[in-house]
């Protein structure tokens, strides 16, 4: 396990099985629609619209972002 996937999963223990699968998909699909770019130069974006998105969630970037920056690398997958 790389060490992305490895921070992700040992944080997951923290989230709900719905907002870790929402993270993982959040992260899969900003690569699809942002590919080209790299985690650096998108992260600020994706922290914004994780906020704008989460509605009723709990789950804060800050308890999401190593998932989604995972699913981003590929590292973690649905």
């Amino acid at each position: 396990m790389n060490d992305l996937a490895w921070d992700a999963a040992s944080s997951r223990v923290s989230l709900s099985r719905e907002d870790w699968d929402l993270a993982v998909t959040y992260g899969i699909e900003a690569r699809l629609h942002h590919s080209g770019r790299a985690w650096t130069d998108i992260h600020h974006e994706l922290a914004a619209g994780w906020a704008r998105m989460r509605g009723y969630r709990r789950a804060h970037w800050q308890d999401v972002a190593a998932h989604v920056e995972a699913a981003w690398h590929g590292a973690i997958r649905l």
